[in-house]
């Protein structure tokens, strides 16, 4: 079983740019796409962290919508209890 490579969205940016100077992917839309639940993140204390495979797979198209969990209150105001 191969381990997942989980990075942050600045990792995942570095790591497309790196292999393609040219991409024309921002952080901006690395964000947006965790922020729509549109790939599967793990959330780690204040860190959200992408399986950068799946990411890929996603920019290519070939990411199953069944597979996609919603993201948990991910841009929702919540209440602050007193």
């Amino acid at each position: 079983m191969a381990l997942a490579r989980m990075r942050t969205p600045q990792q995942v940016y570095d790591m497309i740019h790196a292999e393609d100077p040219e991409s024309s992917v921002s952080l901006w839309y690395i964000r947006s796409v965790i922020k729509q639940g549109k790939v599967p993140v793990l959330k780690s204390g204040t860190k959200f962290l992408i399986n950068y495979d799946r990411f890929l797979e996603y920019l290519a198209g070939d990411l199953p919508e069944a597979d996609l969990e919603p993201a948990q209150n991910l841009g929702v105001i919540r209440k602050v209890s007193e």
